[in-house]
């Protein structure tokens, strides 16, 4: 997914759920996992639901 949503990339549920071909429930539950694992950071100005992947130097 990162390399589809680079750092910069606004993404929502519906964007995982086309990459992944999984519905849109399960779109959540894979947003949620990377949430709580700190992968990736809610996005305000976007839309309600939208995150991007934190910045991999953000991540060591």
């Amino acid at each position: 997914m990162i390399d589809v949503f680079g750092p910069g990339y606004v993404f929502g549920r519906k964007d995982i759920a086309s990459l992944t071909g999984e519905s849109v429930t399960a779109a959540g539950m894979i947003i949620a996992k990377l949430k709580n694992a700190g992968i990736i950071e809610p996005v305000s100005g976007h839309g309600k639901g939208k995150y991007r992947f934190k910045n991999i130097t953000d991540l060591q």
